[in-house]
């Protein structure tokens, strides 16, 4: 007897079935292409698998277990994550072609490292946001300075329409802003989360990270700050204590998303 005709006699465990291997089902998947073996695993209720979920597991009680995908060397080795409708919705890849290693849900690709391991992640959420002219822009007490252009906007979690940045999901994020201000004017800058003073270092005060007394030059006028926020939480900029009058043209704001 062959040794495919034995395997295929243990009932309910393997069957094999021309080049597809089934464990715990009769009726292994057939491949797309006609190549290779297919592992077609049904839930058996044995010490790998759960009543919902079915393992491949790879054991070994000496040094190191390992699963490897070996292709040619003009070739790609991938990862499919899928249900019954779509086997590309999670993808895990290692590109021969360029040496990279590639990330993608919803088949499309969120983060790359390249052979020199260099991590690309072209979705994270960033903006730089400005002015469409070189105008001179006054801004009340309290009013959120409106930056209208973005020269990027990843994602468009930045509104041109009310000059806020929301977050997306929660977050460590980086904000900097930078206001090139008119000479003989006073001017302070406060971030302000959800409306509202994020930090305050006495009831009612506000964190000013901007600042500027009068002075007969231009002065530019530039800070950076960190913060954790919720998923739908939203930054904007405001004048605190003057009507600051400033040159749009030199003046912005960007932030991004650290992690």
């Amino acid at each position: 007897m062959s040794k495919q005709n034995e395997l295929a006699q243990l009932a309910d465990a393997v069957t094999v079935d021309g080049s597809n291997v089934g464990i715990g089902t009769s009726s292994p998947a057939v491949q797309n292409n006609g190549a290779g073996i297919v592992l077609d695993l049904a839930n058996t209720g044995s010490a790998n698998t759960t009543a919902d979920n079915t393992e491949l597991v790879v054991r070994s009680s000496s040094r190191y277990a390992a699963l490897s995908f070996i292709t040619p060397t003009d070739k790609a080795a991938t990862i499919n994550f899928g249900d019954t409708d779509d086997a590309n919705i999670g993808i895990v890849q290692y590109n021969h072609a360029d040496n990279a290693m590639s990330f993608s849900t919803s088949a499309t690709e969120r983060m790359k490292i390249d052979a020199s391991g260099r991590v690309t992640m072209p979705y994270q959420p960033a903006f730089r946001a400005g002015y469409t002219s070189g105008s001179t822009v006054t801004n009340s007490v309290n009013s959120v300075h409106p930056f209208t252009n973005t020269a990027f906007n990843r994602g468009n979690h930045y509104n041109t329409t009310n000059s806020r940045f929301t977050a997306p999901v929660a977050g460590v994020y980086t904000f900097s802003a930078c206001f090139w201000v008119n000479a003989n004017n006073s001017a302070d800058f406060a971030p302000r989360l959800n409306g509202s003073s994020w930090i305050q270092s006495a009831p009612g005060s506000d964190a000013i990270i901007f600042a500027q007394l009068a002075d007969s030059h231009i002065q530019n006028l530039a800070g950076t700050f960190t913060i954790e926020l919720a998923a739908n939480d939203y930054i904007d900029i405001r004048s605190r204590n003057y009507a600051s009058n400033y040159y749009g043209g030199h003046s912005w704001w960007q932030g991004h998303l650290v992690g």
